[in-house]
């Protein structure tokens, strides 16, 4: 691998999780794989469940930190604090990258040196006994699973709040970026299979999520008016 192709993969997880091995997986199975595989471990000790052992067994090669604070965006601030190649991804410890997501990207980064992110398609999913059924339409979206930073992006924009939710943080660093001038383009192709399980969050606190980013969303438009 080139130094132009570095790039380092981030996955926070619980310390148990049914799908961890299956997103490293294929994080392991990239055309181009990653440099780093950070391993971000919050919501309890090492001790307290599968992971651990399981990412020790099954993928030597990725590194596993335990944040001290509970949560994913915690867990994210502290894997880019310890970064150091060109490039950053992430995927959520039970999605599914498909193998040509991050050789696509790269390149797409590369021939453009003004972009600072690029995103693609994502295709939501829900499994039961190994078979996948897929939901939805797919269209390109800003999940950070769905994307390839170049690393000037948080340089510029910054973390992600560590006073957001899991309902807000994702709008809130978007929309931030919007106005810190940080530069993405997005393409179709599918990059990303989704899981929408039992415990999604937004299945089971769907309503707890909506006035949250509906709160968000009427800030964003208060601050805009502000500006005026």
């Amino acid at each position: 691998m080139t130094k132009s192709n570095s790039y380092t993969s981030i996955t926070t997880v619980r310390p148990s999780d049914d799908y961890i091995l299956e997103a490293l997986s294929s994080i392991e199975l990239q055309s181009i794989p990653p440099e780093r595989i950070l391993v971000i471990v919050n919501g309890g000790s090492l001790d307290d469940g599968n992971v651990a052992i399981d990412v020790r067994r099954h993928f030597p090669r990725a590194e596993i930190h335990q944040s001290d604070e509970p949560g994913t965006v915690p867990a994210m601030r502290m894997a880019l604090k310890i970064c150091s190649t060109e490039f950053i991804t992430f995927l959520d410890a039970d999605d599914i990258w498909m193998p040509e997501k991050s050789k696509m990207q790269l390149r797409i980064l590369q021939e453009n040196k003004l972009l600072d992110a690029v995103y693609g398609g994502v295709q939501n999913f829900t499994s039961q006994k190994n078979i996948e059924n897929p939901i939805g339409d797919n269209v390109a979206a800003r999940l950070f699973s769905a994307t390839t930073f170049h690393r000037r992006a948080f340089e510029t924009n910054g973390y992600p709040d560590s006073v957001a939710s899991h309902f807000n943080w994702l709008y809130r660093w978007w929309m931030k970026a919007a106005n810190t001038g940080v530069v993405t383009e997005g393409h179709p192709e599918i990059v990303l299979k989704r899981r929408i399980s039992k415990v999604n969050l937004w299945k089971t606190e769907h309503d707890t999520g909506i006035k949250t980013l509906f709160a968000e969303l009427r800030e964003s438009f208060r601050d805009g008016l502000d500006e005026q």
